[in-house]
Parts: structure tokens; sequence; C-alpha cells
């Protein structure tokens, strides 16, 4: 039974890496006390995360081997969500200096052209 299990996550790299994140998270958590929704939650969040950031990553660096999946998934159970999430903002540019108005502002006198 295990070999056909082995067998089928070795045929499912995404879904492994999905798998490890998951359960690294939610072990995390229950290392760090908190509650069992809380950590199922955590844990879902990671393995979304995983499928979804390897999947652009793939897509960048097509050259990107599948297997890696589940050391990515790996990486990102572990670090969690708030960390992931720190790192991925401070790839990406933010524009503080404009408030929300001056874009709207922008775009209405744009259109009038």
């Amino acid at each position: 039974m295990y070999d056909k299990i082995s067998e089928w996550l070795s045929l499912h790299p995404l879904f492994s890496g999905g798998f490890i994140s998951f359960l690294l998270a939610v072990l995390r958590l229950f290392r760090e006390r908190r509650s069992f929704p809380a950590a199922l939650f955590e844990g879902a969040i990671c393995a979304l995360l995983t499928v979804g950031l390897f999947s652009g990553v793939q897509y960048l660096f097509p050259n990107m081997q599948t297997d890696t999946c589940v050391a990515f998934g790996a990486m990102i159970g572990y670090l969690g969500t708030d960390y992931v999430k720190l790192v991925l903002q401070g790839l990406i540019p933010t524009r503080k200096d404009k408030e929300l108005t001056d874009v709207a502002k922008h775009t209405s006198d744009s259109e009038g052209d």
C-alpha cells in the first residue's frame, strides 16, 4: 500500500509540495501551542501558497524541475505565511507618495483626452 502511495506522490510533485507544506505548518503551530483551527488554516494557506508560488516561479524559470516543489513547500511550511508575506511585500514596489484619489483623478483626466 505504501508503495502505491509513494509512487502516486512521485507522479504528482505539486501535491507532494503542498502536502509537506501543510504538514510542516500544522506541526510548527502545534509546537507554538496555537489552536487546532488556526493550525489547519495556516496549513491550508501554506499549501495553496506553495502550489501558487511554485507555479509562478516555474513560469519564470521553465527549466526548473517539478520535483523541487517539495523543497519549496517545506520552506514555505516552515517559514509560515507571515514571513512569506513580508518577503513578497519587500519584492513588490509600492507607491506610498500617491494617494488613491490622485490615481483616480489621473485616470479620469486621461479618459477625457
